[in-house]
């Protein structure tokens, strides 16, 4: 029996790329003793859960400028709470240590002993959020100082798109990386009946300002009159503010409708199905968003709508590869308002069809599972 650790910092049940391993190891019972560590207990007998307690936000200004300010980095992750997680877990001995962005880096190198260990960056983390003036004089350097001293160590490392798998390999010499998207498990659903009266587009997501979602509300002011958009935002700590600026600003835009997101992870390809167009109009105000290639993007798929994206690398190579909908050259709002307003019933059929055809091929049992057991079976 082979004893796999995964860390995450978040809430097991909101992560797809988590909760995909979790029931990748689940599936080989009698091969894996699982352990996660999260930070949220989770009662569930199929494996054994640590919590990963997080500082709060006096906590954290307080470790922010006493350690990351001084680049005393080591001591800033080495809380009172993760020193005793580490103990709690260097009694048990891991097969495969699975860390979760590189922020768990020490925590999964403090416990790995002889396991080998693999690193889901699921973003380039020495640019994070490079386009906020506060992460880029508290955060950046310490992510920068985990990648240049820790990368080399890791067994093997996967990311989220080529773009950002390109820029690890350039930028510090990583060779053992490996493309693993967050394709979705392939769901059998049929393409929703498409009402002319009544089109239905659908932006769902994190609620986060580097997004610029307010260009999205702007576009659907000049929406025809047939055509709403929905949003489906998380809100999470610090972007309240943000949130409640996107509701003022579409309270006087009729066809503009907020709507609460889902409770769990595996709710969410349903919910979308009921929708006509998947919308992504999110500009690279970072290179993590340059390069970005999101849960949504292959969600909206397994749902089967129509995508309609900005000009973003990544998922306008798929947009043409596979005939899936449409992008605007810009993003500029009137743009992306002129491109649905000229969008016929039939055009937006039709791309539901075509992605419809493509869901398979487009889901993480073809896309990614071949590979990642190759990976985990060359690990161990």
């Amino acid at each position: 029996m082979k004893n796999i650790c995964i860390i995450t910092h978040g809430n097991l049940l909101k992560e797809p790329r988590v909760l995909k391993q979790i029931n990748y190891f689940l599936k080989f019972k009698d091969t894996y003793r699982l352990y996660c560590v999260a930070n949220q207990l989770i009662t569930d007998k199929r494996f054994i859960t640590y919590y990963y307690k997080q500082p709060n936000t006096l906590e954290k200004f307080f470790r922010i400028s006493t350690y990351l300010m001084t680049k005393n980095y080591e001591k800033y992750f080495w809380t009172k709470n993760n020193i005793s997680l580490a103990k709690e877990l260097q009694k048990i001995n891991f097969d495969l240590v699975v860390v979760h962005g590189i922020r768990n880096i020490l925590l999964g190198l403090s416990i790995s002993k002889n396991a080998k260990i693999l690193l889901d960056a699921h973003e380039y983390y020495p640019e994070n959020f490079s386009d906020s003036l506060l992460w880029n004089l508290t955060i950046r350097n310490y992510y920068k100082y985990l990648c240049g001293k820790y990368l080399h160590m890791i067994d093997h490392i996967i990311t989220v798109s080529p773009g950002i798998l390109e820029l690890y390999k350039q930028n510090f010499s990583v060779k053992n990386i490996s493309l693993i998207t967050n394709a979705t498990n392939f769901r059998y659903l049929e393409p929703s009946p498409v009402d002319e009266s009544h089109i239905k587009v659908i932006h769902h997501g994190n609620c986060s300002s580097s997004r610029r979602l307010e260009l999205m509300i702007e576009a659907a002011k000049y929406f025809n009159q047939n055509i709403h958009l929905y949003l489906m935002l998380v809100v999470t700590r610090g972007y309240e503010l943000y949130f409640n600026k996107l509701k003022r600003m579409a309270k006087k835009i009729k066809n503009v409708h907020f709507i609460d997101p889902v409770s769990n992870v595996y709710q969410i390809v349903d919910k979308l199905n009921n929708f006509d167009i998947g919308l992504i109009f999110i500009p690279g105000t970072n290179i993590n968003l340059k390069y970005g290639l999101g849960n949504k993007f292959f969600e909206y798929i397994q749902a089967r709508l129509m995508i309609v994206t900005g000009p973003s690398i990544e998922m306008t190579k798929y947009i043409n590869e596979f005939n899936l909908g449409k992008y605007t050259k810009s993003f500029n709002p009137r743009d992306l308002a002129s491109l649905i307003n000229n969008l016929s019933v039939e055009e937006i059929r039709k791309y539901k069809e075509n992605v419809h055809k493509n869901a398979w091929i487009l889901s993480d049992e073809v896309h990614n599972l071949p590979e990642f057991e190759q990976i985990i079976q060359n690990l161990l």
